[in-house]
């Protein structure tokens, strides 16, 4: 979130680059609960965000990649 709101841009936008930026993805679907997270997922589309690498944001801890490490307490 901080990334996002230090470049003016939005959490989604930022998310819809990432799926963007993958050569391996063709298609995003998304899904929405309501007109208004569609009409921000619409605007967001349109909107073309350049954030160049994404390793910046890599998380290599063992315990957070693995679900099953978790603790949910």
């Amino acid at each position: 979130h901080e990334y996002a709101a230090q470049n003016g841009i939005s959490v989604l936008e930022m998310a819809l680059a990432f799926v963007q930026q993958q050569p391996t993805i063709d298609v995003a679907i998304c899904g929405v609960n309501d007109l208004d997270q569609f009409e921000a997922l619409l605007e967001s589309s349109k909107r073309k965000v350049d954030i160049g690498s994404f390793a910046q944001f890599a998380i290599e801890h063992a315990q957070m990649l693995d679900p099953t490490q978790w603790d949910f307490l």
